[in-house]
């Protein structure tokens, strides 16, 4: 009887021993994966600054941005949307042409009025496979889920970004947390060639008017 007692008092320590063991292999792990996230997030934000540095157009920088955020994060569409005080123009996006109407308008969407209003991200998916996003016209079958991202410029609004996937549910578990740094980033490029862009324009001027 002592012996039987003997050993399961020794398994419970055992026992007891694996679970103090998995939870700190758990934190460890978390741990880990958030080293990672921030490095990652460091590495972009180098790719955002390369970006800025080289000798290109305003446009051509939106592009390149948008291709880092593609290749990235994994995301199946991406579109920068900016308004430039007349018209939304779309300034980035890997989605076929014919869908342009539809995401250059995303503004006018109820669904979207809210976060652009109260500059919150607002993530919309269907619940089945015969549903489209109430966005959508002719895109039924292009995507499932998205995420909408509205821009500011100490404090005006000027645009959008907007993520999407052809899967249902596809950004449940995301981190907005680093979708958030992502924003900034992307805003942070728009104040830096709005400026680009006044000189441009103003190089341009000069040249006509000499």
């Amino acid at each position: 009887m002592e012996l039987e007692l003997i050993a399961i008092f020794i398994l419970l320590i055992v026992l007891v021993g694996l679970v103090v063991y998995n939870l700190s292999l758990g934190k460890k792990i978390k741990k880990y994966n958030n080293i990672n996230d921030t490095i990652k997030g460091l590495n972009i934000v180098q790719d955002f600054m390369d970006t800025l540095g080289e000798a290109t157009s305003v446009d051509d920088k939106l592009k390149k941005i948008n291709e880092i955020l593609l290749e990235r994060y994994s995301i199946k569409y991406s579109t920068i949307v900016v308004f430039n005080g007349a018209e939304y123009v779309i300034k980035a996006t890997n989605v076929d042409e014919k869908h342009w109407d539809t995401l250059k308008n995303l503004h006018k969407e109820e669904i979207f009025k809210d976060s652009i209003t109260s500059t919150q991200i607002k993530y919309i998916t269907n619940e089945n496979e015969n549903e489209k996003l109430p966005y959508q016209k002719m895109e039924f079958a292009r995507a499932k889920s998205a995420i909408f991202l509205p821009l500011y410029i100490d404090n005006v609004y000027v645009g959008y970004w907007i993520i999407e996937s052809g899967e249902m549910h596809a950004f449940d578990n995301i981190d907005t947390t680093i979708l958030e740094i992502v924003k900034e980033n992307i805003v942070t490029v728009l104040k830096s060639v709005t400026y680009q862009n006044t000189m441009e324009n103003i190089h341009r001027k000069d040249l006509f008017t000499e």
